[in-house]
């Protein structure tokens, strides 16, 4: 599913056929993940700095299709998640 990241210190992720978990260490203001949902998804970016959501993710596109995500965090860990 994940295809590119971009503007993070070091990458670490945990895929399954309809389930995501990455984490993004040191994510600068531009970083980015570009991912190839298998159909839609639901989740969310999360900094563990802080105790929110940062925002809700919604993939309603087509299969494999490329989605860009900006992650827009502000601590030294920013997590993607989906389902």
């Amino acid at each position: 599913m994940v295809r590119a990241t971009y503007g993070a210190a070091a990458v670490y992720s945990l895929e399954a056929a309809d389930r995501l978990f990455l984490a993004l260490v040191r994510p600068d203001p531009t970083a980015s993940v570009t991912l190839r949902p298998p159909g839609h998804m639901e989740g969310g970016i999360i900094d563990v700095s802080m105790p929110d959501l940062i925002r809700p993710l919604h993939y309603r596109g087509v299969a494999r299709d490329a989605w860009d995500i900006r992650i827009e965090a502000e601590g030294e860990i920013a997590i993607l998640f989906l389902h």
